[in-house]
């Protein structure tokens, strides 16, 4: 029982919690809901929207006709009022009478004065008619000298293009000699040739002098060599030496001057091909220019032969050294004189080192001289061409001298001037005279009434209408003033209602004239003629003009726009997902207008569609992604 009894107050527990926060639920959305901003919805529907225009204006004549007075006169006074209505010989206005008469006197007296000016006028006229002969005549002569003068400048400018010409064909004839590039090339290169072979020689021949200077001092190395082993050996009877032999080694050992032919260019050495050549030379020259070796090694061989087959190898060796260096020296003698041989055949087949400066400086002086000449012949023949066009110029000059003078020069036309403004003053002198008849009034001249006066008392009458009168035999015209987005609405040949005056009297009537104000830019004048009979001269009145559009598909209410100078945006709603479920939003929508009224607004598609639900009014200020809840519909 207790488990049970337990078990019921829980369950009666959640009960009572549930319950409590169902409330609460409700209470929260109730309070939630109270405090978002209401709104007032439409969609959007097909209709076409009117416009009404209603613009204040005045009627005015349908012609008016202007009461001209000469100017320049004193007003006296005035005797009509604006309004009043006038007939042929209403006095309107007079003029000062003592004003009057000095205006008179000054016609006159300008009168005069131009008549004497136009006699003075004429004198000077015929004056210059002799002058402008005199001058014609003049300008003749001119011409003529003018013609041979400039004649004689093109004949001499002809002999000077022909002085030049010759002189320039003369020095053509005169070229001075020039040597091609290819002979100049030759010779060039025979003489480096030449220079190159001499400069190689030069350096063999300090090659060869030093080769024969080194062989002189190996000869020398080997025959004291060889003497001192005689002198070592001589007296200790060994039989590879002798008296004889001992004594004409080094007596007979100078070397001899060689006159071998020259060798041939490039050899340097004494062991060369050069010095190699004639052999037979060679050993002539050895054995005769050396005896004392020859007997040294016959006296050798003497004794051998004498003292039987013994032999001295080392002094054999000692000879056979010198006998390669005597062949060393003479060969070297031999080279060296051959090089100078061909140094000294160079010399006397010296080539000379070409120059063509002077050649060259010929030439260029010849080119500049016909430079010069040519330049002469073109400057003459330039001046000749100037001569030709100055020839141009100055007949030119003269026949328009000559033309001149057959014009007479600028007409005068001081005379018809001067008449010209006799006649205007003698126009405003009868007027004068006319109205001086009349006592100085002015009278009407046709039926109307006085829609503007321009003249008061005491002062001058000005150029132009002195007093403006309407019209009566014309139909009467309503002016109206529209603004640019009201002339959108009128067009000519509308038919519009006149309210005219107090009464609440209605006309229609067709739209005559609209175009641009001159008096207020930016505004329109429109004119509707009045029916004859209807409304009077200054009465004010109200134009009325209605229109209907084509039927638009997407038009809501003017009062669901927001925003200014044709830039527009609208408020649409849009389910979301809130803290308390599914909820109304707003969100913005730019548009743009097509055509409105005062209650209507007409927006281009694609902005949204005619399902789409429109905010048209709320309760508090709407932003983007507002909150909000149904009001009145």
């Amino acid at each position: 029982m207790d488990f049970i009894r337990k078990k019921k107050k829980i369950l009666i527990a959640g009960c009572i919690f549930f319950g409590i926060m169902f409330l609460c639920t409700l209470l929260s959305k109730g309070i939630y809901g109270a405090s978002l901003p209401q709104v007032e919805t439409a969609v959007p529907e097909k209709r076409a929207i009117g416009h009404t225009v209603e613009a204040a204006g005045n009627i005015t004549a349908g012609r008016e006709l202007a009461v001209d007075a000469v100017s320049g006169l004193k007003v006296n006074q005035i005797y009509v009022d604006l309004g009043d209505s006038v007939s042929e010989n209403t006095l309107l206005f007079d003029v000062d009478q003592e004003d009057l008469k000095e205006k008179i006197a000054e016609q006159e007296l300008a009168i005069k004065k131009l008549e004497m000016s136009n006699e003075q006028a004429r004198q000077q006229k015929e004056l210059d008619a002799q002058k402008d002969l005199l001058n014609q005549n003049r300008s003749l002569e001119d011409y003529a000298l003018a013609d041979t003068e400039e004649n004689r400048k093109i004949e001499q400018a002809g002999d000077s293009v022909a002085k030049a010409e010759e002189k320039l064909n003369d020095h053509l004839n005169n070229q001075p000699k020039q040597t091609s590039d290819e002979d100049r090339n030759n010779k060039k290169q025979e003489y480096t040739d030449w220079e190159s072979r001499m400069k190689d020689l030069q350096k063999q021949q300090i090659s060869a002098s030093s080769e024969l200077e080194s062989a002189k001092s190996a000869e020398e190395a080997a025959q004291k060599a060889l003497d001192d082993y005689i002198a070592a050996h001589g007296s200790s009877g060994n039989t590879g030496s002798g008296t004889d032999g001992g004594q004409a080694a080094p007596e007979e050992s100078q070397p001899q001057e060689s006159s071998t032919a020259p060798a041939a260019e490039g050899d340097v050495s004494g062991n060369d091909t050069g010095g190699s050549t004639d052999n037979e030379n060679s050993d002539d020259t050895s054995s005769g220019g050396n005896q004392g070796s020859g007997q040294s090694q016959d006296s050798g061989d003497n004794n051998s032969g004498n003292n039987g087959n013994n032999s001295d190898p080392e002094r054999e060796k000692l000879e056979e050294a010198l006998k390669a260096a005597v062949s060393r020296r003479e060969n070297a003698q031999k080279r060296l004189k051959e090089i100078e041989d061909e140094l000294a055949k160079g010399d006397v087949d010296a080539k000379t080192k070409p120059d063509y400066t002077g050649e060259d400086s010929a030439w260029d002086n010849w080119k500049s001289t016909k430079k010069s000449l040519e330049d002469s012949v073109d400057s003459a023949k330039q001046d000749q061409e100037n001569s030709v066009w100055d020839k141009l110029d100055a007949m030119l000059e003269a026949k328009r001298k000559v033309e001149d003078s057959n014009l007479n020069g600028d007409p005068d036309l001081t005379i018809e001037m001067n008449q010209m403004e006799i006649t205007y003053r003698k126009e405003i002198l009868k007027k004068y005279t006319q109205l001086e008849n009349n006592g100085g009034q002015v009278f009407g001249e046709d039926n109307g009434i006085v829609t503007k006066i321009k003249i008061s008392p005491g002062e001058i009458i000005p150029q132009g209408a002195s007093i403006v009168l309407a019209d009566l035999d014309e139909s009467l015209k309503f002016r109206v003033i529209l603004t640019k987005e009201e002339k959108k609405y009128v067009d000519i040949e509308d038919t519009v209602t006149l309210k005219l005056g107090n009464s609440g009297k209605t006309v229609q009537a067709q739209v005559a004239f609209i175009a641009e104000s001159e008096s207020m830019p930016g505004s329109y004048e429109a004119v509707v003629y009045l029916p004859e009979g209807v409304g009077t001269v200054g009465q004010s009145g109200t134009l009325v003009a209605s229109s209907q559009s084509e039927s638009y598909p997407i038009t809501i209410p003017a009062k669901a726009l927001h925003g200014e100078n044709e830039r527009y945006y609208i408020y649409v709603l849009r389910k979301q997902q809130g803290i308390l479920g599914e909820e109304l939003a707003v969100s913005r929508v730019d548009v743009n207008v097509r055509d409105k009224n005062n209650k209507y607004a007409s927006i281009e598609e694609g902005a949204i569609d005619a399902e789409t639900e429109i905010v048209v009014d709320s309760t508090k200020e709407l932003s983007e992604g507002k909150v909000v809840r149904y009001g009145k519909q």
